[in-house]
């Protein structure tokens, strides 16, 4: 039986990236934050160790600045 799970230079350099947005996310504040960074943790470990249907992600959120200076979020839900 063959080793399902991907141990090329790109895996390690994906699975070093989620473990770093992992961090992102336990450090982070604001609520979208923290889920973005989830997110995208959850993105690099699909390419790792998910199917290769799963490896392409949806568009991120996109962020604008209100007139106010705050911002708000689209596509988090």
């Amino acid at each position: 039986m063959s080793d399902p799970y991907d141990h090329s230079p790109e895996a390690g350099y994906l699975y070093n990236r989620a473990e770093q947005e992992l961090n992102q996310a336990q450090q982070a504040i604001h609520p979208a934050a923290v889920k973005a960074h989830y997110l995208l943790a959850g993105y690099y470990l699909d390419r790792v160790y998910g199917s290769p249907e799963s490896a392409s992600a949806p568009p991120i959120a996109s962020y604008t600045a209100s007139s106010t200076g705050s911002e708000t979020a689209s596509g988090l839900e």
